[in-house]
């Protein structure tokens, strides 16, 4: 690669670099200074925050440092292999919380009475300690013989790339599947399919219209009233907008005498 594509890498790991720590930091503080809000997120918006900014504090900074500094020869291979491991094992952990967190959104939503229930206190520890042991065998399994990280030149990191499956033979080239399946096109479709799952269950619903209640009773709230009331608050706001400068706001009859209600 070119010594000015290089750099553009270098920049571009840098810059996503300072915006994955700063981002999951304020994150963090956020969780930590506010009670209320530390009640409601669950332990796996912890361990997503947690997962990026491992990211960006060790494959981020160790790719732009490779792209500069040791060009297409990489780092070497104790080094490699640890950051291969982190790689994977990160990137693994951030894409199966997101994909779970987005499983607890989509119950809140659909199953909104037993929600609470499925994702309160320590349920969500069960799923958490799991998805974390499945991460950590997963990068592992290099160091153990199944599998192998090697550097690529095109992205400067280490990891079960094309190029590891190439100088591993058809283990690496198992690997390699297995991590992109598994590791990262699974939680990607779940989290996929779930957004588009609870965008139509939103739409049905705004179709459908809604409840509203007050301290007496509940009734409901056809779908067909929002935009009525909608054109209705731009009518009047129109008429408050397009009245002659100077001319008092009492010229005009209220809204509900002038739309018959």
């Amino acid at each position: 690669m070119e010594a000015w594509a290089s750099g553009v890498f270098a920049a571009l790991a840098a810059l996503n670099s300072a915006a994955s720590v700063g981002g999951n930091l304020l994150v963090l503080l956020l969780l930590l200074l506010d009670r209320e809000l530390r009640a409601e997120a669950s332990a796996l918006s912890l361990s997503l925050a947690l997962s990026d900014l491992g990211l960006g504090l060790s494959v981020l900074p160790l790719a732009a440092h490779s792209s500069l500094a040791g060009g297409p020869a990489g780092p070497g291979p104790p080094l490699c292999q640890a950051a291969g491991f982190l790689s994977v094992l990160l990137q693994t952990a951030s894409l199966h919380s997101l994909a779970w967190l987005t499983l607890g959104r989509y119950s809140q939503l659909c199953l909104a009475l037993g929600s609470g229930r499925l994702w309160a206190g320590r349920r969500t520890l069960g799923p958490l300690l799991l998805l974390w042991a499945f991460c950590l065998l997963t990068a592992t399994l290099p160091l153990l013989g199944v599998g192998r990280y090697a550097y690529s030149r095109s992205t400067f990191l280490c990891g079960p790339g094309v190029e590891a499956a190439a100088a591993a033979g058809a283990g690496g080239r198992g690997f390699s599947l297995y991590v992109l399946l598994v590791g990262a096109l699974l939680p990607l479709g779940a989290v996929c399919t779930l957004q588009a799952c609870m965008a139509a269950t939103a739409r049905r619903q705004a179709r459908r219209g809604t409840f509203a209640c007050n301290q007496d009773h509940c009734f409901y709230v056809p779908a067909s009233s929002y935009s009525r009331t909608a054109g209705l608050l731009l009518a009047t706001s129109g008429q408050c907008t397009a009245r002659p400068i100077g001319q008092p706001l009492d010229y005009y009859p209220p809204y509900w005498s002038a739309s018959g209600l």
